[in-house]
């Protein structure tokens, strides 16, 4: 029979608060220096708007959907800051997931003045999908990676066709062209612009999704809203 567990000592309990104290220090040095980096490469890049007209109308709508792919993900705080955000309308909120590195890229966003909702937008995840929803209802855009956070690439998930079910906003599609970019060996082939290199964003056409009323009209709807998003993809 295992003996009685022991208390920590004073030490013990010490050093551990020693080390989560100097975890959190370091994070924060991490996002503050990952902020920085990001604002120098965006300042070296020859940003160019494409269909400009949809993004104004897009400002005097109802809250929209964002969506963009994974490999997509890098400049979205930026642009999120410079084009998509207006001072009368609520602040935007995007999408992290509940691990730590969720809660890493969470503060990273909110230094550009993004908010965050943690959860997933799984069929499992249907609190998420509801807090979700009640945002949009209080007039705040919502960001989201349809085919984040482990792919398959260029693959939309069902959670995004039920949050725009439920709450009966528009999904529109945003993308990048990046004249020279490096591409990371992960599961998305990620994009890394070159310092000094052309990017286009490009706001897509609105994408309005319908009600369904059994699996097989729902799964139909889904690849409808893929092939709509698919439309959107640059692989340069």
């Amino acid at each position: 029979m295992a003996g009685p567990t022991l208390p920590l000592s004073p030490s013990s309990s010490a050093e551990g608060k020693a080390a989560v104290s100097w975890s959190k220090k370091r994070d924060y040095w991490l996002i503050w220096l990952g902020s920085w980096l990001l604002r120098g490469l965006v300042s070296t890049l020859r940003l160019r708007l494409r269909h400009p007209e949809r993004l104004r109308e897009r400002l005097t709508k109802d809250p929209f959907i964002f969506v963009f792919w994974h490999n997509q993900l890098l400049l979205i705080p930026v642009i999120w800051n410079r084009f998509l955000s207006a001072s009368d309308r609520p602040r935007g909120r995007a999408l992290t997931s509940t691990s730590r590195d969720g809660e890493l890229v969470a503060q990273f966003l909110d230094r550009f003045g993004v908010g965050t909702v943690r959860g997933s937008t799984t069929r499992r995840g249907a609190s998420s999908l509801r807090e979700l929803a009640g945002w949009l209802k209080r007039g705040h855009d919502i960001g989201i990676t349809p085919d984040g956070s482990r792919g398959p690439i260029y693959e939309v998930k069902p959670g995004l066709i039920l949050l725009a079910q439920l709450s009966g906003c528009a999904i529109l599609p945003l993308s990048f062209e990046f004249s020279s970019s490096w591409r990371l060996k992960s599961w998305d082939r990620f994009f890394i612009p070159k310092p000094f290199s052309s990017v286009t964003f490009t706001v897509g056409e609105p994408h309005t999704v319908e009600r369904t009323s059994s699996p097989e009209s729902f799964e139909a709807e889904r690849l409808r809203c893929q092939q709509h998003m698919q439309a959107q993809i640059h692989e340069r």
